[in-house]
């Protein structure tokens, strides 16, 4: 019986891993389903403008600050309101804009009330994060590029994207680069 119950659930895997279609309970996993053929790996980051001694630098927010909201859950948070990194949703500023704000203002109010040493925050920024995916990149920083950001004064700041052109010329560069 147990035998049986066992060689039932391996062959339906099976079935379904050869055929890549899904039936409960025989779902593969999707991450390493497909050959990535992309390039470059794109995601939703929190970043942050912060007052360092004379001069303001920008940095990747972590659970340092804020422990009940870490990366992964932010990135999520992000994702849901911005939508995908290339085709944001129609209400992505706005809904964006208020997490922004709501992020900037606990931060400021945590770091006031001693709960963590981080510098004061200037601005709080949904960045998108870029790698190159190629053998032998491992360890290279990844590119930044803010999307929007919110100023401690509340102001929303809109960064102008790379006009069509201007990214196939970036990407035909980085082509060479990669050669």
């Amino acid at each position: 019986m147990v035998w049986s119950l066992a060689l039932v659930l391996v062959a339906g895997h099976a079935y379904d891993i050869v055929v890549q279609r899904e039936h409960w309970p025989f779902s593969y996993y999707q991450m390493y389903a497909r050959v990535q053929k992309k390039r470059r790996l794109e995601l939703l980051g929190l970043y942050a403008i912060v007052q360092d001694h004379k001069r303001s630098r920008q940095i990747a927010i972590d659970q340092t600050y804020i422990p009940q909201l870490g990366e992964t859950r932010m990135r999520n948070i992000l994702m849901a309101s911005w939508g995908r990194v290339t085709s944001p949703n129609p209400t992505a500023v706005r809904d964006t804009a208020r997490i922004l704000r709501d992020y900037l203002k606990l931060y400021e109010s945590r770091r006031l009330s001693g709960l963590h040493d981080g510098p004061p925050m200037l601005e709080a920024q949904l960045c998108k994060v870029s790698w190159v995916v190629k053998e032998g990149a491992a360890g290279k920083k990844p590119k930044v590029e803010p999307l929007i950001g919110v100023r401690a004064d509340g102001k929303l700041v809109r960064y102008p994207a790379l006009t069509t052109q201007q990214a196939n010329e970036k990407d035909a560069g980085d082509d060479a680069i990669d050669r």
